[in-house]
């Protein structure tokens, strides 16, 4: 049986890369191992999460635009009749 006293050289490569990309989340070689194991399901649940987060706003935008043609649609009608009462009343001033 044998006996680590420093770590090991490989583990030690991979602590210094973490380290070097401000990646602290690891502190074993187990959880290095369990996040290799689980990074395609957790990959997937976030890109599935995401795409929901996306699909919901795209909805969202859908409905506000519908909102803005109408109230665009009100504003003009609006100042239509705003305009078409004020070129009446010039006409009226106007005409003896």
């Amino acid at each position: 049986m044998s006996r680590t006293y420093n770590t090991i050289g490989s583990l030690t490569t991979l602590k210094s890369h973490l380290a070097e990309n401000k990646i602290s989340d690891f502190k074993s070689l187990k959880e290095v191992i369990d996040f290799q194991n689980s990074f395609a399901t957790s990959r997937q649940q976030l890109i599935s999460h995401h795409r929901n987060l996306i699909e919901e706003e795209k909805n969202l935008l859908n409905v506000e635009l519908k909102d803005l043609d109408t109230a665009i649609e009100t504003k003009r009608q609006q100042t239509e009749q705003i305009l078409t009462n004020e070129i009446e009343e010039i006409r009226q001033q106007v005409s003896p």
